[in-house]
C-alpha cells in the first residue's frame, strides 16, 4: 500500500515535469515566464512531500532489514537524493520567479534537461530497484 502511493506521487511528479517541460519549450520562454515559475514551485512542494514521506516511512524500515544489501541500497538512496534535491533546489532558487527565468532563458533550458534527466533516472531506478525490496519486507 506504502509503496503505490509513491508510485502514484512518481506519476504526478512526471505530470508536472511534463507541464512545465512544456511551457519551456513553447517558444515563448518571456509569454511563460510566470507560469513556468509558478510550476516550478509545484513540483518543489510535491518534491518535498515525497522525500519526507521517505524519508520518515520507506527509509527506516529498509534500514532496520537483516539483510545488509538491503540496508547498503536505503543509505545510498538516501545519499544520492539529497545531492538531487540540493541540485534541484539551486534551480528552483534561480528560476521560480519571472524575473529569475528572464535574466537566464538559455541557462533554464539547459538545466531544465539535466533536471529532468536526473530525476527520471531516480525514479525509474526507485520503482524498479529500492521498492521492491520493500514489497519483499
Amino acid at each position: 500500500m506504502l509503496i503505490q502511493s509513491y508510485i502514484e506521487t512518481h506519476k504526478k511528479i512526471a505530470a508536472q515535469v511534463e507541464a512545465i517541460t512544456k511551457l519551456i519549450s513553447s517558444g515563448s520562454i518571456e509569454d511563460n515566464a510566470f507560469d513556468i515559475g509558478r510550476e516550478i514551485s509545484r513540483l518543489s512542494g510535491l518534491l518535498n512531500v515525497h522525500l519526507n514521506s521517505e524519508d520518515r516511512y520507506l527509509y527506516p524500515k529498509l534500514l532496520e532489514s537483516n539483510d545488509s544489501s538491503v540496508k547498503t541500497l536505503a543509505k545510498r538512496y538516501q545519499d544520492e537524493m539529497g545531492g538531487l534535491i540540493g541540485e534541484f533546489n539551486k534551480f528552483k532558487s534561480r528560476y521560480n520567479t519571472k524575473t529569475g527565468i528572464l535574466e537566464n532563458k538559455e541557462g533554464l533550458a539547459r538545466e531544465w534537461n539535466g533536471i529532468v534527466r536526473k530525476l527520471s533516472q531516480r525514479i525509474e531506478r526507485e520503482e524498479k530497484e529500492l521498492y521492491t525490496k520493500f514489497e519483499r519486507m
